[in-house]
């Protein structure tokens, strides 16, 4: 069964509760160029929340919009692909979100690693599987895939004291590698935390899946 993607739209006032940036510092950011400007009332999809919020926590750590716009569409990739991971940030065709495996192969690599005595953890092995393929048709249809490239963002930002900035799994592996500039104040932002705050904090979905 084939699906589309539908992000549902947020407020203003929605956007505020979610990613902790009031109305008034939204509008005098959107004034200054590092918002969108929007035609008629602004409303946000969970990729315009997640750039939001990496906005506001950039500027918590005193990093000011001017600089955080550099590296924000980065950053909101990488809460939306973790935020996307968790089942609460669906809606729509039941059959679709269904954790039953969508072929046999999934299926039987599913039975293999249970076999094997693995702990699959909270989320069954068959909504990977399919949480995987709308988190990709998500990026795909908002042209995300093209703007920060085909590589899955990993757990953690990091923004080094040279300007450069990678995705890593590991921070410590940052520290102990010797291949990452960490000869000042370094900047990590775990987008697996942020990504599961603002699903529970949403009150709604951020995606509706149908039957296309």
């Amino acid at each position: 069964m084939t699906f589309k993607i539908v992000l549902n739209r947020f407020s203003p006032a929605e956007a505020a509760k979610i990613v902790q940036v009031s109305t008034t510092l939204q509008r005098n950011w959107r004034r200054h160029g590092y918002l969108p400007v929007a035609e008629g009332h602004a409303r946000f999809d969970v990729f315009a929340l997640a750039e939001l919020y990496a906005l506001g926590v950039l500027a918590a750590r005193g990093v000011g919009p001017h600089q955080g716009i550099e590296v924000a569409e980065l950053i909101g990739a990488g809460i939306v692909w973790n935020a996307l991971a968790v089942r609460a940030a669906y809606e729509g065709d039941a059959t679709i979100l269904s954790s039953e495996p969508d072929t046999a192969d999934e299926a039987n690599l599913r039975d293999q690693v249970q076999a094997m005595g693995v702990n699959l953890g909270p989320d069954p092995l068959d909504w990977m599987f399919k949480c995987d393929k709308f988190i990709r048709d998500a990026f795909r249809t908002n042209g995300y895939d093209k703007r920060v490239g085909r590589v899955i963002p990993a757990r953690y930002f990091l923004w080094f004291p040279d300007g450069s900035h990678s995705w890593q799994w590991s921070v410590d592996h940052c520290f102990t590698s010797g291949l990452f500039p960490t000869d000042g104040p370094v900047i990590v932002i775990d987008q697996r935390a942020l990504g599961a705050k603002m699903v529970a904090v949403a009150g709604k979905p951020f995606v509706r899946i149908e039957a296309d």
